[in-house]
């Protein structure tokens, strides 16, 4: 090492630490500022690996192209604090139709506090999930509709109506402890 030049040799290697083993892609409706920055943060934390934000009918937010580059450092800073091995992608925002394409053939579920079907009876074992959120209005039938073609599952969280910028945490941390 001198003054601007350090020479090192790689001795080794090993797999990427702190990753779960599922893989998790959230279709989150976007949210107000402070509540989507609060999803990718808490999501970063508990696993999910790819954030794509959804431009949903009942949205109210619209946030500038210029949000993705700030999602993306929120998303560096909560993997670095949680000891994530790998930094989670964040696209959109993308009309549901491309935010579907974007979850390719991940198992798809739906949170709806109406669905009859707990979230732990919907988990089947498969290599990667795609969660889908809704704003605090919740997906119109339309959406719904597109959703169930792409064979989404209606799951609940339980008794208990979570705010939608909870809600993905949750349900991406029960995914996790569940492989």
């Amino acid at each position: 090492m001198d003054g601007r030049r350090v020479v090192g040799r790689v001795v080794g290697d090993r797999p990427v630490q702190g990753e779960p083993q599922v893989g998790i892609t959230l279709l989150q409706a976007v949210l107000p500022n402070p509540d989507f920055d609060a999803v990718i943060e808490g999501g970063t934390a508990v696993g999910i690996g790819r954030f794509v934000a959804v431009q949903a009918e009942r949205s109210v937010a619209r946030p500038a192209a210029q949000r993705l580059p700030r999602w993306q450092s929120i998303a560096g800073s909560a993997a670095e604090q949680s000891h994530r091995g790998a930094v989670p992608q964040v696209v959109g925002p993308v009309s549901l139709a491309a935010g579907l394409q974007e979850a390719g053939d991940a198992r798809l579920l739906v949170l709806e506090p109406s669905a009859v079907v707990p979230l732990l009876q919907a988990i089947d074992g498969s290599d990667a999930y795609a969660i889908a959120v809704g704003p605090e209005g919740g997906w119109t039938d339309a959406e719904r509709s597109l959703m169930r073609e792409r064979d989404g599952v209606m799951v609940n969280l339980g008794p208990r109506i979570l705010r939608a910028r909870l809600a993905p945490v949750v349900a991406a941390a029960i995914l996790v402890q569940q492989r």
